[in-house]
């Protein structure tokens, strides 16, 4: 059979034929990736934001009430680094979205800034506290005075501020794009 483009032609329509779309163009498939990389971006800081906001409003409140200070504090020392793992997952998948989105007029280098900075800052926090910080609160709640492991926790709190701030502003970043 010789290949002429009457075949080719044929060949195309088929999918038609059988009720298939035909393959999506270019410009499409690159708006369906930017929603698809927004949607990323958006859920995987919302729900680093939830967690935060869930944590920090509910769960440690209730813990310290329900709880005697030694049950809190051991069981606080196990939630943690869970809790601050949540936060480093959501931020490189966030990282990733903003960085390997396709490029597009309608998401510049400057957008793609506004977007990463507060995910970056927000993770740098996260790594910090929980490789640098939780492990010197748990030093100096055992062997240090109540007035170091406060100071040291005041630390712990204004970082876990920063956080919750950037993530605001991440959110509110990502909504107020087109």
């Amino acid at each position: 059979m010789r290949l002429t483009p009457s075949v080719f032609r044929l060949a195309a329509s088929l999918p038609l034929a059988f009720g298939l779309q035909p393959p999506c163009p270019l410009p499409q498939l690159r708006a369906k990736v930017r929603r698809v990389g927004r949607f990323i971006f958006a859920t995987s800081v919302g729900v680093w934001l939830g967690t935060v906001v869930s944590f920090s409003f509910v769960f440690l409140p209730t813990i310290h009430d329900s709880l005697a200070r030694g049950a809190a504090h051991e069981l606080l020392e196990r939630m943690f680094p869970r809790y601050h793992l949540i936060g480093i997952v959501c931020g490189l998948i966030a990282l990733a979205a903003v960085s390997l989105a396709p490029p597009s007029p309608t998401l510049s280098y400057e957008d793609r800034l506004r977007l990463a900075f507060p995910v970056v800052v927000s993770l740098l926090c996260t790594v910090a506290t929980r490789q640098w910080l939780l492990p010197r609160l748990a030093t100096e709640r055992a062997t240090g005075t109540e007035d170091s492991f406060a100071r040291w926790h005041r630390l712990s709190v204004q970082l876990n501020t920063t956080i919750l701030a950037m993530l605001v502003l991440a959110m509110a970043a990502v909504n107020s794009r087109q």
